[in-house]
């Protein structure tokens, strides 16, 4: 009886370790082998969510995206940001950098701690996460921000192309830790004045007082009225009215206001628009005119509602491309902005570059602004402002503060405000006195060849960005550059092509950004219907080996050329401009500019 229950007590126990063990096992397996619990999501409504299975990663999908049509409004985005499976602290060298703290005596030592993790931090984290963004399958996203200092990297996501399929491939990466996927507000920032300086480059050189503008006259051409002489921004401005009885607008007044407070001692001259009201600019020897009005051609369907016009070439552009030609006047339009109410005659639902600042001649600036998402700021291209999308030229060549906080008048958007900065930072270059600084088309490569690219700039056209040109506006970096000007004789590019017209030598090192543009003239023919004729001019750039390592690829449609190119070692390297065809050009000669810098 005893050795009965004795083995009937062993069997039940040896049961209940079996079963254990195997529940045991059973859960192990069931946590190493549940990859999604990697996800995370984050919604408003919900707070932060781990997932644990197909189907909870599939709901909680649909309802993020069902978030994200309701929140379309607010302007919130879906946020996808992937945590690579490594860590500095796995770094002997960084082990041994991190132990010097403790050792630290006097500032001096500090900064130079801080200088040594700094760099190396940053160096680490790039090597290791270009590492394993190398071996993600491509998968489509609106932009990627690389978070320095960290194992992160961010993608602003269209929820269409967020799937499942998508989620379940991230998470089974070794690679990869964790996956977030969350709806963020998108803030824009309506800059304010000191911001506004800030982004363009040029908060420290009008703080200084030093280049006021003194001795420049400036060109203001308005659409419906002209500034308010009495405001608070302009009451000590000298401002000269075409026509004292129009009428006084919000609008000009706003525009004036940006040019006054970053060159407060020009002289200003202001006029409405008419069939020849550009040449009162030139009777009064303006050095630069900015032009804040947008004509996109919208067609009237004579049931008070408009469709979409396509931007035309005529006459006013034609004269205006010969004056800035002839008479070096440097001209600042705005881009426009989108207009998707079709019962406006400013109705522009594809956002596309108008009248003036399709000229070619003209300096067209597009409209960026600064937001904060996903813990940082970013500056990106404004949704509202106007691009080339169309046609086979670059528009705008460069981009500045979107939406502005003007002092005593309060916040304004549009590249209407966009362009009188750009155009106030040419009175400035003006001012420093440097040479060849009064010819548009070195104020136009200048600024281009000087413009930070933005946080969604995408070389698409050329090696412009069909969205904000060159970049936005960089004052600071100007000053900078090395200028290289060249002349055709008379005649001489009706028949001599295929050479190499600028050949320039320049030191890289390793890691730089070399960035160089190149703006000319266009002209037009006198019996041509379509677009302006320029010669064909690339930038082409060569190691110290003469081999071919970047060049500019825009066709002869184009007056405009810019090369970003990352020395990959320490070198010389050339810089050159080849005249690659030739059109007539009525007996006029041509007369290029070329911008160097390295950053």
């Amino acid at each position: 009886m005893k050795k009965t229950i004795c083995l009937l007590l062993a069997i039940f126990f040896f049961c209940l370790i079996i079963d254990t063990s195997f529940l045991s096992v059973d859960s192990s397996n069931d946590l190493e082998d549940c990859h999604l619990s990697k996800i995370h999501f984050s919604a408003p409504a919900y707070g932060d969510v781990i997932i644990d299975s197909e189907d909870s990663l599939l709901f909680r999908l649909e309802e993020l995206k069902g978030f994200v049509t309701y929140s379309s409004e607010s302007n919130d985005e879906l946020i996808l940001s992937i945590e690579f499976n490594y860590s500095i602290s796995d770094s002997i060298d960084y082990l041994n950098i991190i132990s010097k703290k403790d050792r630290i005596e006097s500032h001096e030592e500090r900064l130079s701690f801080r200088k040594e993790l700094n760099d190396f931090s940053k160096a680490y984290h790039q090597g290791k996460t270009a590492y394993y963004l190398e071996q993600l399958d491509p998968f489509t996203f609106n932009s990627q921000c690389i978070v320095n200092y960290s194992p992160f990297v961010v993608y602003s996501m269209d929820p269409e192309n967020v799937s499942l399929e998508l989620l379940e491939y991230l998470s089974s990466c070794e690679f990869i830790y964790t996956v977030f996927l969350s709806l963020e507000p998108v803030t824009v920032d309506s800059a304010s004045w000191t911001k506004t300086l800030e982004i363009d480059g040029a908060y420290d050189i009008v703080s200084s007082g030093d280049y006021d503008g003194s001795f420049f006259r400036v060109g203001i051409y308005e659409s419906g009225g002209v500034c308010d002489v009495n405001h608070t921004n302009l009451e000590d401005v000298d401002i000269t009215i075409h026509d004292p009885t129009s009428d006084v607008t919000d609008h000009a007044t706003a525009v004036t206001s940006v040019l006054a407070l970053i060159v407060p001692n020009a002289s200003y001259y202001v006029r409405t628009i008419s069939n020849n009201g550009f040449s009162w600019f030139l009777d009064n020897y303006c050095d630069v005119v900015n032009c804040s009005f947008h004509y996109n051609f919208a067609i009237e369907n004579g049931d008070n509602t408009y469709s979409p016009g396509i931007p035309s070439y005529g006459s006013f552009e034609r004269t205006l491309d010969y004056q800035i030609r002839h008479h070096l006047v440097s001209v600042f339009a705005s881009a426009g902005n989108y207009n998707n109410d079709n019962t406006s005659p400013g109705y522009n639902p594809n956002g596309v570059v108008g009248s003036p600042g399709i000229v070619y001649n003209v300096i067209t600036v597009g409209g960026v602004n600064r937001s904060y998402s996903s813990g940082h700021y970013v500056i990106n291209h404004e949704p509202g402002a106007c691009y080339v999308s169309s046609t086979p030229y670059v528009k705008p060549e460069i981009s500045a503060v979107y939406s502005v906080n003007i002092p005593n008048i309060g916040v304004n958007h549009g590249t209407s405000f966009a362009a009188p900065q750009a155009a106030a930072c040419a009175v400035i270059m003006m001012d420093i006195e440097r040479p060849y600084w009064l010819d548009p088309v070195y104020v136009k490569s200048a600024l281009m060849t000087a413009a930070d690219k933005t946080d969604d700039y995408v070389a698409d056209r050329g090696n412009f960005s069909n969205k904000v040109g060159a970049g936005h506006i960089n004052l600071d970096r100007v000053f900078s550059i090395d200028t290289y000007q060249y002349y055709t004789n008379y005649l001489d590019h009706t028949y001599n092509s295929g050479v190499t017209v600028i050949d320039k030598n320049i030191y890289l090192t390793a890691n730089s950004e070399l960035q160089t543009s190149l703006a000319y003239y266009s002209f037009v023919l006198s019996n041509d219907s379509n677009y302006n004729y320029v010669t064909d001019y690339d930038i082409r750039i060569y190691n110290s080996s003469n081999v071919l390592v970047a060049s500019s690829s825009l066709n002869n449609t184009s007056n405009v050329e810019l090369v970003r190119y990352l020395a990959p070692s320490s070198g010389s390297y050339r810089v050159t401009v080849y005249r690659y065809s030739t059109v007539y050009s009525l007996n006029d000669r041509d007369y290029i500019m070329l911008t160097i810098t390295s950053h």
